[in-house]
């Protein structure tokens, strides 16, 4: 069988900010049950695919685990969730035109499913790319996103606005309706509930 090679126009971008909370450790550092860390599954799906670089995105105070091929860069301002990840990741001096992004905590996302997100979003080049949940529910990640918008998102941030989804305007944003045969890639585990139900019953601990 042959693969594709990882697309020089994206740069896979991985935001790892959260405080894991809602989840009581650091869930980044579970340990899925073929011995792989919560975070390698995003990571590598992002390396397949994507051969404009890699980065991991955090705030200063944030010591995400580390993963091999990305380059760490810190969010434009501390505490403001995860646009001022995507921000500085849009800022960076990066020369891959767009930008693939997921979160640490989004085991279910696969090669196959990011292939296809990037053949969509390649078909508008001057529009960020929103999965679709069903007929109406846009999720935030993945996105896929020009850097050419980063002016635009810069504004946005400045306005007020903290929320991924609407980090760019509706003109500026298309959806991609996600088949059946691709699963849930925008799932994603917050909870010691969702992580035993995703795990078959593993208990919360690093």
């Amino acid at each position: 069988m042959t693969h594709e090679a990882p697309d020089p126009r994206f740069r896979g971008v991985l935001l790892v900010g959260g405080r894991s909370r809602r989840m009581g450790t650091d869930k980044l550092r579970l340990v899925l049950p073929d011995g792989a860390l919560l975070v390698e599954r995003a990571a590598d799906a992002l390396r397949t695919r994507c051969g404009g670089g890699l980065a991991l995105v955090a705030p200063a105070d944030v010591e995400p685990p580390p993963l091999d091929g990305f380059e760490r860069l810190h969010d434009v301002a501390p505490g403001e969730g995860p646009l001022a990840g995507l921000l500085a990741a849009l800022e960076d001096e990066s020369p891959a035109p767009w930008l693939l992004v997921l979160a640490g905590d989004q085991p279910a996302v696969d090669p196959g499913f990011l292939r296809a997100f990037q053949r969509a979003a390649l078909e508008a080049p001057d529009r960020v790319l929103l999965p679709l949940r069903g007929r109406s529910r846009v999720e935030p990640l993945p996105m896929a996103v020009p850097k050419a918008l980063a002016p635009v998102v810069r504004d946005r941030y400045e306005a007020g606005e903290r929320a991924l989804r609407r980090a760019l305007p509706s003109a500026l944003r298309r959806t991609f309706a996600v088949a059946a045969a691709h699963g849930r890639p925008w799932h994603d585990l917050d909870t010691p509930d969702e992580w035993r139900a995703w795990t078959g019953g593993r208990p919360v601990a690093p």
